[in-house]
């Protein structure tokens, strides 16, 4: 189709008329109601809010050159955002977030909610039972929140001006489809929340937060990732918990038009005896099993001995390497300064991500990340074959993997002790673990 014609200035001028005949209108409604309640002339408010939001959507906006006027606008939009972001967080008292949930919020982090399921599946190995999880996959998550749905829960937490202005901020959205000079015609988006804004993930939270849970099973979720854990003495016991979880959670998805991507989801045990699989289903389709599963970036193998998290971190160690030995390499002309720049700025962060879970490897699993390290290091400042490793970190102040485990691990700890999570808190807890296992635990790390 062709490009859509562009707006003439006559149009332009002879709708923001008409469009501002209308707020006059209903400014002289407001001024009228000012012997009324507060909260009706701020509804009026809020329509006139709605009535000019409409036309912004619907015309093509130029930017203000004028920096004073479109820094006053910024103030004033900052301050409205500043006051719904404070209404929001304020819920967390009212007991409408979940204890389980760790994504979005200040001081917490993927690894905390790891952590937390880490600590679980340990107990289970220690005492000798079979933690079974299932790792469940939200398909399109933020792009398939129901509208109607979200508005019903935020109409029970929130006064109702801020949901107007949230209703308002999500209806009326439109899309198109651009392919060279041809534009599709304008679709309404019916549902979703915007991506890559600041509320966006909030309003997934809120409307996300009364997921169902049972006190038989332990359920940790960050963003559209869920993991549900049930113990049990046998694999048959605790997958019978998680089916029982399972036909819940379908319920409640069924009810708010959110569904699971069974072939994604996948179905593990966590323990160190020979079992027989005993399936698990959504919807009436198995759970793709396996002996490893991945959740928030890091891999937890069947018996949790992260030999294959650090296998996977060196793979793509290495993918990543080749593509930039150019930058690093011993034939490159850049300064070993910039050249470790790279290093900590695309390399590190691989593999020092989690450090203080994946720590508690065995100490051959975290050679292997090591000896990556002195190849890299080699490599950027093209050392002979008889410089020694440990010279060379000295020289260039770079911490061995161990060091940088045992930093990680203090600052994790450290982060846990003024918690704002109960359930992060609870993992400083040690001192009743059973301790059957000789393996390292992640707060001996420090």
């Amino acid at each position: 189709m062709s490009q859509p014609e562009p707006i003439s200035a006559e149009n332009v001028v002879e709708e923001t008329n008409d469009r501002v005949s209308q707020v006059k209108t209903e400014l002289n409604k407001v001024t009228a109601l000012a012997s009324l309640p507060v909260q009706k002339p701020i509804g009026e408010l809020f329509k006139i809010i709605h009535l000019l939001q409409g036309y912004l959507q619907d015309a093509n906006v130029k930017i203000v050159n004028d920096q004073k006027a479109a820094a006053a606008y910024q103030k004033k939009t900052d301050e409205q955002i500043a006051h719904l972001l404070a209404e929001i967080e304020n819920l967390k008292s009212q007991d409408y977030y979940n204890t389980d949930d760790e994504e979005f919020t200040v001081k917490h982090s993927t690894i905390d909610q790891v952590h937390r399921i880490v600590n679980i599946i340990e107990e289970a190995l220690e005492k000798k039972n079979v933690c079974s999880g299932i790792f469940l996959d939200v398909a399109q998550a933020f792009d398939k929140v129901w509208h109607e749905g979200l508005n019903h829960k935020l109409k029970k937490m929130l006064p109702y001006q801020y949901v107007e202005l949230l209703e308002s901020y999500l209806s009326r959205r439109y899309f198109c489809i651009k392919q060279e000079d041809a534009y599709s015609e304008p679709r309404t988006i019916n549902a979703g929340v915007p991506q890559g804004s600041v509320i966006g993930p909030l309003l997934y939270l809120l409307y996300t937060c009364d997921l169902p849970e049972t006190e038989e099973n332990t359920t940790a979720t960050f963003a559209d990732d869920t993991a549900i854990l049930a113990v049990g003495e046998s694999n048959e016991e605790s997958t019978q918990k998680l089916n029982r979880a399972i036909s819940r959670i379908s319920s409640w998805t069924a009810k708010w038009r959110i569904r699971l991507n069974e072939a994604k989801s996948v179905h593990i045990d966590f323990t160190n005896r020979s079992i027989v699989y005993t399936p698990t289903f959504i919807n009436g389709v198995a759970i793709p099993y396996v002996n490893e599963a991945k959740y928030l970036g890091m891999t937890l193998d069947a018996k949790l001995r992260w030999k294959e998290h650090v296998k996977k971190k060196k793979t793509e160690l290495v993918l990543k390497l080749r593509k930039m030995y150019w930058l690093i390499g011993r034939q490159s002309t850049m300064t070993i300064g910039n050249k470790l720049l790279l290093y900590n700025q695309v390399l590190k962060p691989v593999w020092s991500y989690g450090a203080q879970l994946w720590g508690c490897t065995a100490p051959t699993n975290r050679q292997i990340i090591q000896r990556f390290q002195n190849s890299v290091l080699r490599c950027i400042t093209d050392a002979p074959w008889y410089f020694r490793n440990d010279a060379l970190h000295r020289e260039l102040n770079v911490d061995s993997v161990d060091q940088v485990i045992k930093q990680r691990a203090s600052a994790h700890l450290t982060r846990l002790r003024d918690h704002l999570n109960e359930e992060a808190v609870k993992l400083l807890d040690v001192e009743d673990l059973t301790r059957r296992l000789k393996r390292t635990k992640s707060h001996e790390l420090a």
